[in-house]
């Protein structure tokens, strides 16, 4: 785009020219310091591993620990599970007992022949046994 070229110059003259970054030489350091920095830094880096393997030993005992929560999940919704499989198996067994106790308390039309209960009352021969009461008069 040449219009953009003359719109815009590449150089602006207020802008000073950059130079090339030259590192400073650095001050001569006495064999005592010298040595104390080497100490500080060997001991920052001692500290820097163990740091390190603290926080590796973590992250691995946070991920077991999540491990460990997911496999207790997975048994306590098996466990569930089966206590719900058997809740349904007690139920139906217990409608099984309710409709067998039905049929023993109420008699059907074929087994008594009468269609109702029998009266076991108070002077019942069944019952007491012996003589009728009241049935000379």
């Amino acid at each position: 785009c040449p219009q953009m070229s003359q719109n815009f110059p590449q150089t602006s003259p207020n802008v000073p020219k950059m130079s090339p970054i030259v590192p400073k030489m650095s001050p001569i350091v006495p064999q005592a310091e010298l040595g104390q920095l080497r100490a500080a830094l060997g001991e920052e880096q001692r500290l820097r591993e163990l740091h390190e393997a603290e926080g590796h030993a973590l992250r691995q005992e946070l991920k077991d620990v999540r491990d460990g929560q997911r496999i207790l999940e997975k048994k306590g919704s098996a466990a569930l599970k089966d206590l719900r499989r058997q809740l349904q198996l007690e139920r139906r067994r217990g409608e099984r007992l309710q409709e067998r106790l039905q049929e023993l308390l109420v008699p059907s039309r074929g087994r008594s022949g009468q269609g109702r209960p029998r009266n076991f009352g108070e002077g019942s021969p069944e019952i007491w046994g012996g003589e009728p009461r009241n049935l000379g008069r």
